[in-house]
């Protein structure tokens, strides 16, 4: 039997034993589970009242905590993570702001002459990992102004929505043993991968995700250790220096991504919080090159 129809079929049983055993509870459960608020009630003026950002395919979203955390609603934080299909040829952002005159930008960098995007308007992205900004203003006059004297963070709120275009794997494709599925009794015992290795560290350089396959090109973050990695195509960790999405990252032996001030042979160089190489500017009085190293 095909395996959607085998999944769709267990799926159907489970639905039916839960409802008959507890119908009311069982309908409390799901729609919970399913109303993801896309609005928050308690914005202020210059917050974001409702966000929901959408696939070139018109597909919703959703905003995590970081790419492989916990689903989060809108609220009044100021960082979300999203992971984009790598199919997808990019994403537009819909959004409203708290406040009568209040206007909403976006753009696809934090740079103070950055070029804005009306909401709405549909962005493209490279594979890998890069990060949109969306900047409110108390008025249209106030963004102009701010634009005119080449200084679009002077708004009154700012987000920071972390993107990673990648692979997204399909997660129906699982073996369902129906045999194990008792309706008269309301016994349920459905294995899907009771061998598999998830959400851990398989070994040293892998890493297996919630269906035990390890994840690929993609960035993790380690929640246990608090620390950045990168995983290849070939599922292996990243060490050294890693061009992604147009952007180099240095990685140490242990894989973990730097930050700061490094050494790599003679040279040094500086790494934003975000692990990003500086170049081409000064920082902490120090100039770095084209290359990113310092020039002494």
């Amino acid at each position: 039997m095909n395996k959607r129809i085998k999944l769709t079929i267990a799926c159907l049983l489970l639905i039916g034993t839960f409802s008959s055993i507890c119908p009311e509870d069982f309908f409390n459960i799901t729609t919970k589970a399913y109303a993801a608020a896309a609005t928050y009630s308690l914005a202020n003026n210059g917050e974001l009242k409702s966000l929901e950002i959408k696939s070139t395919e018109n597909k919703s979203l959703d905003l995590y905590d970081y790419y492989n955390g916990q689903k989060k609603n809108l609220t009044d934080e100021k960082e979300y993570y999203i992971t984009l299909d790598e199919k997808s040829n990019g994403l537009k952002v819909l959004a409203e702001c708290e406040g009568d005159d209040y206007v909403v930008k976006v753009f696809e960098s934090d740079k103070k002459t950055a070029i804005a995007h009306e909401v709405g308007e549909e962005m493209s992205f490279l594979k890998g990992m890069s990060a949109i900004y969306i900047r409110t203003y108390i008025s249209k006059e106030a963004f102009e102004r701010a634009k005119d004297k080449e200084d679009i963070s002077n708004c009154v709120k700012t987000y920071k929505i972390n993107v990673n275009k990648a692979e997204i794997k399909d997660t129906n494709t699982n073996e369902v043993n129906t045999n194990e599925l008792n309706t008269n009794t309301g016994s349920i015992s459905v294995d899907f991968n009771k061998d598999a290795i998830t959400n851990q560290w398989v070994n040293k350089w892998q890493y297996n995700d919630a269906s035990g396959n390890p994840l690929k090109n993609v960035w993790l973050y380690d929640k246990n250790s608090g620390k950045n990695y990168y995983l290849q195509a070939d599922g292996a960790m990243a060490t050294g220096w890693l061009k992604n999405n147009r952007k180099w990252y240095y990685l140490g032996s242990d894989g973990v991504m730097k930050t700061g001030w490094i050494l790599d042979g003679s040279k040094y160089y500086y790494l934003y919080n975000d692990g990003t190489m500086a170049y081409n500017t000064v920082i902490d009085g120090f100039k770095v090159g084209n290359d990113g190293a310092w020039i002494n």
